[in-house]
């Protein structure tokens, strides 16, 4: 029995076509869409709703593009070198040279998308991230929430595009090494099915919900390295894992809600400061260290007995010099749902201290893949953050979102 262009053998579910995509964060989706273009018919397939579950919906404004608006001496090479350089020289530098020089088409694509950045006389308004040389961090309006809804009506417009929202992929399937399938869970109505294409791209986040701390969504499971294990794929650094220095850990009914320190903690927007639980400063002056030894720093004073009781240290707005209207222009216009979600749970940072402490972020390893996202499995590609070894042994902030659609469209 056919029903929509699928076959039912008995109670199982029939769908024929040329690429799966697995995961529909922003890799996913960008993938899709690139397949889609390229004339291929295409399934991409969600444990959730499209745009309502996933990291990428969750993720902040920042998308590193060496653009050169803010300073005209930045350029791609520049940001390679941060990034090969913050990574502690980890970083597959091939990987990385795509990811620096693709960074700025990729912006003009999701501006034609529908998605909308903060602009200043017709140009991008770019911040300075630790670790950048140059300001190069574009500003998504709405964060990865914006890009998502971008990415999924610009998906909307292709009828070669099927998506199966709901759906836990189970088995990828090979012959001879090379992909041609795979088997399929309906969440909702309990039914297995069977996906014939050939090719697969995976784009399924990574593995933090098995850390105690983290601020991304339950389905963080490291799902993706499974499939792409037992299919045969090489995974690399499975090991190195980013944490975020500042997430809430207390009071409990905040737990996991992550504040962007570059925001916060840095004297040219906010200013405020980390202390520990003794009410000390621990860090030296001026602009914040980049996210691995801002860790450490914060790690040794939980560590060595002066955290808090929640085994954090606080984020502490009211030691900023600068006036409350001032913290609440750049909360508003740097963090504003973060900030008002805050405000809706009763907690007002810039009136009082807030328990914080690192936690699980994103996952630096994953499936081994070269420039053009393929794997040692033909057929089987990977893209976003369950790929390996781009960024290396750390992350800059808003290479994340640059990857997604870097990769995901090569």
């Amino acid at each position: 029995m056919v029903i929509g262009g699928d076959i039912m053998e008995g109670d199982i579910r029939i769908i024929e076509t040329d690429v799966l995509v697995v995961g529909a964060g922003g890799a996913g989706a960008r993938a899709a869409i690139e397949a889609a273009l390229n004339g291929c018919k295409v399934v991409i397939s969600s444990k959730g709703h499209i745009t309502k579950s996933g990291i990428t919906p969750l993720a902040e404004w920042s998308y590193e593009a060496p653009l050169g608006h803010a300073d005209p001496r930045d350029n791609s090479e520049i940001h390679f070198k941060d990034t090969v350089i913050e990574g502690r020289f980890l970083s597959d530098q091939n990987l990385v040279e795509a990811l620096a020089n693709d960074a700025v088409e990729r912006v003009k694509d999701l501006e034609k998308f529908g998605v909308k950045f903060k602009k200043s006389n017709d140009k991008f308004v770019q911040t300075k991230i630790p670790g950048q040389t140059y300001p190069r961090s574009v500003m998504i309006v709405n964060g990865g929430m914006g890009m998502m809804l971008g990415l999924k009506k610009e998906i909307n417009r292709y009828e070669n595009i099927q998506s199966l929202e709901d759906t836990l992929i189970t088995k990828i399937l090979t012959k001879n090494n090379k992909v041609v399938g795979a088997t399929f869970l309906d969440l909702k109505k309990g039914k297995f099915g069977y996906i014939k294409c050939k090719a697969i791209i995976v784009a399924t986040g990574g593995y933090e919900q098995l850390w105690p701390v983290t601020d991304t969504p339950p389905e963080s499971v490291g799902d993706g390295f499974a499939l792409a294990y037992r299919a045969g794929a090489e995974l690399v650094d499975m090991e190195l894992l980013l944490f975020y220095p500042v997430v809430v850990v207390y009071p409990e009914h905040a737990r996991g809600i992550i504040i962007p320190y570059e925001c916060c903690i840095e004297p040219e927007y906010v200013g405020g400061k980390l202390v520990n639980g003794k009410k000390k400063e621990f860090l030296p002056e001026g602009s914040p260290p980049v996210r691995d030894i801002l860790i450490r720093k914060m790690f040794d004073e939980i560590n060595e007995g002066r955290g808090t009781k929640h085994k954090g240290i606080y984020l502490d707005l009211t030691r900023s010099p600068k006036s409350e209207e001032e913290i609440t222009n750049y909360l508003e216009s740097m963090i504003s749902s973060t900030f008002r979600h805050l405000l809706e749970l009763g907690i007002d940072i810039r009136k009082e201290p807030i328990e914080i402490a690192p936690a699980a972020h994103y996952t630096l390893g994953g499936i081994k893949i070269n420039e053009e996202g393929k794997t040692n499995i033909l057929g089987l590609y990977a893209a976003g953050e369950c790929a390996g070894n781009v960024q290396g042994a750390n992350r800059l902030s808003g290479n994340a979102l640059t990857e997604t659609q870097v990769f995901g469209a090569r």
